[in-house]
């Protein structure tokens, strides 16, 4: 009975190849889920979030015209990405400050409401674009998916406001 529990302490695994299995397979894990995600990505999104939204309402046969024209203003928009960098710094500088100054702050608040108002007038210059070159039968259905997607963003926000 001695020789058997001195067998099963010799064949008793050390810890750290336990971790090391358990930290191999998490890594393995998120490798797979990042090439699934990518694979399962629908086609035709852009990498920038700020301009998704445009992709979910026009037509999937439009997709590259409208990469090509988000493409022509790329630099402008890179412009004021790092503008708006520049104001989260301020505002964070502005809240960190002893004693608070309100001005200060009040006045980062209003360069970033700016600064938002500009990309939105990038972006929504080049829907417009897009917008021009499309038949009305594409436009009322990117009227009807717009709507659609408002329509669940004011249910989202009602369930939070409740």
């Amino acid at each position: 009975m001695h020789e058997a529990s001195s067998d099963m302490s010799a064949r008793r695994t050390p810890r750290w190849v336990k971790l090391l299995l358990v930290v191999s397979l998490s890594i393995n894990l998120a490798i797979a889920g990042l090439a699934l995600g990518h694979r399962l990505k629908p086609h035709g999104f852009p990498e920038d979030r700020r301009t998704a939204w445009v992709y979910k309402i026009l037509p999937e046969e439009r997709h590259d015209e409208a990469r090509a024209i988000f493409h022509e203003k790329r630099e402008e928009m890179a412009e004021r990405i790092n503008e708006m960098q520049d104001v989260h710094r301020r505002i964070a500088a502005a809240i960190a400050a002893d004693p608070l100054d309100q001005a200060e702050l009040a006045a980062a608040f209003a360069a970033r409401r700016d600064g938002v108002m500009k990309m939105h007038i990038i972006t929504q210059g080049q829907l417009a674009a897009l917008l021009t070159r499309m038949s009305p039968k594409e436009r009322r259905q990117v009227a009807e998916r717009l709507l659609e997607r408002s329509e669940k963003w004011a249910e989202r926000r009602a369930r939070l406001y409740q």
